[in-house]
Order: structure tokens, then C-alpha cells, then sequence
């Protein structure tokens, strides 16, 4: 069996725990080849840089939204003005609002497996369970 050395860290080499003093402390570099520690900053504060070092920033009032944007203003984007999806749409556990699935009072000529319409004829959920 061979035999592996491994190079032990001098302690000039390493940062030791004992730098970091308070829970949320950063390891940053005041300098090239010297860490230093950022102490955590304030409920709100973002991480940004300041003459090319690392310091704590408030992050202030958002923005308001353009009253145009919302729901029902004058340039609300609808999906079905996007066009239609090329491949899966990711939704990431996001609820929906009024979502409206495809109507028909029959089938769907084409069947996709996973595909979900209404049925207005018996008011009826259908779901596509074989591929076509």
C-alpha cells in the first residue's frame, strides 16, 4: 500500500476560527493575501463595495410600481399576448390567479400527455393520462 503525505497548514496560513467573533461574520480581504472579518451588517443592509472593498449599505425604499403595470392598467402584459410557449413553463409553486384552462365542449384533437381542459358539455376536468 502506498503512503500519501498530506502538507499540514501552518497556523501564519490560515484563518482560524477564533477571528470570527460574532454569528453572520464575513471573511473578506482588506488587502491582497489578508483576510480580514466583516462583522454583520443591519436588518436591511446589502452587501456592496466601496472603493473596491466590501462594506454593509442600506438598501432604502423600493421603487413605487407604475400604476400602469398593475392589473387592468394600460400596458399590462397578458400571457396569451406573449405568443404560445415553445416548451415547459416553470411555475415553482407559484399559485395562480384566475387561471382559465383550455375550454372545449370535446376533446382535444390532439392529446399530450399531462394536458388539462375543462369539459363545458358535463363540466368536467380532464387530464390527458396517454401520449399520443
Amino acid at each position: 500500500m502506498a503512503v500519501t503525505w498530506k502538507k499540514l497548514a501552518q497556523e501564519a496560513d490560515v484563518v482560524l476560527k477564533t477571528a470570527y467573533t460574532a454569528k453572520g461574520d464575513l471573511l473578506v480581504a482588506s488587502a491582497a493575501n489578508t483576510p480580514a472579518v466583516l462583522g454583520v451588517g443591519n436588518a436591511n443592509d446589502v452587501l456592496t463595495i466601496s472603493g473596491g472593498t466590501a462594506v454593509w449599505a442600506a438598501l432604502g425604499a423600493p421603487a413605487s410600481h407604475a400604476t400602469t403595470h398593475k392589473n387592468g392598467g394600460s400596458d399590462e402584459l397578458l400571457l396569451h399576448e406573449l405568443g404560445e410557449p415553445t416548451g415547459d413553463v416553470e411555475c415553482n409553486d407559484q399559485e395562480f390567479n384566475g387561471l382559465v384552462l383550455e375550454n372545449s365542449a370535446s376533446d382535444p384533437a390532439t392529446a399530450h400527455l399531462g394536458k388539462v381542459y375543462f369539459k363545458t358539455g358535463d363540466t368536467g376536468i380532464y387530464v390527458c393520462t396517454i401520449a399520443s
